[in-house]
């Protein structure tokens, strides 16, 4: 049985080696937002956190039925009370607001994920992919922070909107040269692909998919675009009629070249090679 000082020390330096590696993606999920407990809560915890703040109390007692009765945390409960119909059932968008309402809040420090982001910038191959699990804003935030660029779909300033060409953007220079011409990449952004959503995201009937600060509520009569936690997450994530999820990881992984060398994991419990 391997010990788990060397367990952690080999984990750390295959990290190392993955963030120095070329055309290597990675993909996050809520371990790494965590930090030790000051950042933001692992899924176990999330039913604790946020059953105050549902307000719907017959929903909320049903819920707690469920996890009462044996379900094995709140992703299973939601799924015992999903229906499997096309439509929404309120209990995930009660369950939504109330982790939108538990994250806003939060200022985790950000020196790790700037650390992070600053050094899969230095890549010499363009637009590394940051595929995400989580709703938080750390690396958005990382990034500002450490002046790195970050493209995640979003356009404009005040209430974004979303627009997946900007994937396909590249950013530089045109010179003139004796071969005529040339264009310099003059920046090379990280991709951010939010596969679950986000705060900040919403969808509006009338102006579609759009992005509010991330500490702000969106507006009235819009819909949040965060999955909740349930199995049926998997199937929206990766079903193109599902746009405001699904087109942001087809768009990134079609339209630009897979990773050679891997996909680096971090954070996730999920049984996934590297």
């Amino acid at each position: 049985m391997v010990a788990a000082s060397d367990f952690t020390t080999e984990l750390e330096a295959k990290v190392a080696q993955q963030l120095k590696s070329q055309r290597v993606g990675y993909l996050l999920g809520a371990g790494s937002s965590y930090l030790n407990g000051n950042g933001y809560p692992l899924a176990f915890e999330l039913w604790d956190l946020i059953k105050g703040s549902i307000t719907d109390a017959a929903k909320r007692d049903d819920i707690q039925a469920k996890l009462d009765g044996g379900a094995n945390g709140i992703e299973h409960a939601l799924d015992l009370l999903d229906d499997g119909g096309a439509n929404d059932t309120p209990y995930r968008h009660l369950v939504t607001a109330a982790l939108a309402e538990l994250y806003m809040p939060k200022t985790p420090p950000l020196d790790l994920h700037g650390e992070f982001v600053r050094r899969i910038a230095q890549h010499e191959d363009p637009s590394v992919k940051v595929f995400s699990l989580n709703y938080d804003p750390l690396i958005e935030r990382a990034a500002a922070h450490v002046r790195v660029r970050v493209i995640d779909g979003y356009l404009g300033v005040e209430h974004s909107y979303f627009d997946p060409a900007v994937f396909e953007e590249r950013i530089g220079r045109i010179r003139g040269t004796h071969k005529g011409k040339q264009f310099d990449e003059t920046v090379k952004p990280i991709h951010l692909l939010k596969l679950h959503g986000s705060l900040g995201w919403y969808e509006c009937p009338t102006n579609g998919v759009r992005r509010c600060g991330f500490g702000a509520g969106p507006p009235a009569g819009t819909k949040r675009l965060m999955v909740p936690p349930q199995r049926r997450k998997a199937a929206e994530t990766m079903n193109h009629r599902t746009p405001r999820y699904g087109l942001r990881f087809a768009v990134a992984w079609d339209t630009t070249p897979r990773p050679s060398t891997g996909l680096c994991v971090l954070g996730t419990g999920s049984p996934m090679s590297t």
